[in-house]
């Protein structure tokens, strides 16, 4: 979890060579291996170690969600979507403690959702940004994905239908206020978004989302001195945010604070040096 994937692969190589496939570490043993050869560029390799688990264990959940993003990000998407089918479709046999139920679930159809999109398959990935959305309303990513391929299939009204409801949801509130604002961006009403950015902030001060969402506007708008006050409320609230010390350290520089800029800027390095890669939902 430290970064250190060169001694990892390493380690891991050596401990499948010693371990016969009926000892309970091995398919996370080849899950790991694949997760640091990937995490390296060395997606060729990651992509072969993975067949071979699967070999070994073919209905493995956690593997077949790592070849499923492989094949995607090797631009097989055919195969990706069948991978995230079978995920879906098939019984988890798989007893592993460290088993990540999302994988099975809302993760998979997220990411199946983004390769549809890339297919350019928007029927069928509205339905998996809709199954989302049903099954897992707190999962802010799946309301944004379905935000941006309503925005980016013309249905601005749907999607500003949308969040107006969940403004209105007292658990949904703050997600609904991002997306209002995601909407009024799109159709060029920045000051609208931004009025709609801040009455959430004040309510949800801590926000990420809401933080990042205003300070990208502000910056893009080159209102500096504004993003600068948004992005220093993100990075003292999310202090290992590494993207937040890197465009406060662009916007200082900008305003003439270059020995801020460099504080900020050292401090995003330190922090994306030691960044582990996790098995998540691309994108999210």
């Amino acid at each position: 979890d430290d970064g250190k994937h060169d001694q990892a692969i390493d380690y891991l190589d050596r401990c499948l060579q010693v371990s016969c496939a009926d000892e309970s570490h091995v398919r996370k043993a080849y899950s790991l291996l694949v997760s640091s050869l990937n995490a390296v560029g060395r997606c060729a390799d990651a992509h072969e170690r993975c067949q071979r688990g699967l070999e070994q264990f073919p209905s493995d959940k956690e593997l077949l969600f790592r070849l499923a993003m492989l094949q995607h990000e090797l631009g097989q998407l055919e195969q990706s979507v069948a991978t995230y089918q079978q995920i879906l479709n098939e019984e988890c046999e798989r007893d592993y403690q460290s088993l990540d139920v999302g994988i099975t679930g809302f993760k998979a159809r997220h990411n199946l959702a983004i390769v549809y999109e890339e297919l350019g398959q928007f029927v069928e990935a509205e339905q998996q940004w809709q199954l989302i959305t049903q099954s897992q309303p707190s999962y802010r990513p799946g309301w944004k994905g379905l935000i941006e391929l309503l925005l980016n299939t013309d249905r601005a009204e749907q999607a500003k239908n949308i969040a107006a409801v969940l403004q209105k949801d007292q658990s949904l509130s703050v997600t609904g206020h991002l997306l209002a604002a995601r909407v009024a961006e799109y159709s060029q009403d920045i000051e609208k978004a931004l009025a709609t950015l801040r009455c959430a902030i004040s309510r949800a001060p801590s926000d990420h989302g809401l933080l990042d969402a205003a300070s990208r506007i502000l910056f893009e708008q080159n209102r500096l001195e504004e993003a600068r006050e948004t992005l220093s409320q993100l990075t003292t609230y999310h202090p290992e945010n590494a993207s937040g010390h890197q465009n406060l350290a662009m916007v200082l520089e900008q305003l003439g604070d270059p020995a801020g800029a460099r504080r900020h800027y050292d401090e995003s390095q330190r922090l994306r040096s030691g960044t582990p890669q996790e098995m998540n939902a691309v994108g999210s």
